[in-house]
């Protein structure tokens, strides 16, 4: 299952609230994301309450992986989307 989803994924998309952005939830993620490296591009989307800024990260990359989902899906104020 993983090698199909790593043939059909172009990009991970993590979307953030500017409110919420910290120094914690900055230092979680980069902890959390360099626990899987891969190929698989990191985007950003920040948004406040009347724009949206995309970013991709140069330097992350992670595998497509259910336990880095996972460990998204419980961390407060951050949602994600695979891109295909």
């Amino acid at each position: 299952m993983p090698d199909v989803g790593n043939e059909f994924a172009k990009s991970l998309t993590l979307s953030m609230n500017l409110e919420e952005i910290n120094t914690d939830i900055v230092n979680t993620l980069d902890s959390l994301l360099n626990e899987y490296p891969g190929k698989l591009p990191v985007r950003f989307s920040v948004r406040d309450k009347e724009n949206r800024v995309e970013l991709a990260s140069r330097r992350v990359r992670v595998k497509f992986s259910k336990q880095l989902f996972e460990e998204l899906e419980f961390r407060q104020g951050i949602q994600f989307k695979i891109n295909t």
